[in-house]
């Protein structure tokens, strides 16, 4: 895994093995998994890049990394629609 997402899931508070891989359900999207409900989205600044982890229960982290800001926050809050969520966490 590429510094950078392990630099990620580090400040997000995720160690090596917290996500196991799944196939998801729905629109085929995979995400990731979240202490408190078991679902959450989290947008981070490393260097250059923005960073945004989506959990699911029961599925393997994602993180996708973006160039420009705006385009990070833009897929974060779609997946916070699609994850019924109130807020995006920023770390």
């Amino acid at each position: 895994m590429p510094d950078h997402v392990e630099q990620t899931r580090r400040l997000a508070g995720y160690g090596p093995g917290d996500a196991v891989e799944c196939t998801p359900e729905g629109d085929g999207m995979q995400s990731q998994l979240h202490p408190a409900d078991g679902k959450a989205v989290t947008i981070t600044d490393v260097g250059d890049e923005w960073h945004v982890l989506v959990e699911e229960p029961g599925c393997v982290t994602v993180v996708r990394s973006f160039n420009i800001k705006q385009y990070a926050e833009s897929y974060a809050d779609g997946q916070r629609i699609r994850l019924q969520l109130d807020s995006v966490t920023r770390v």
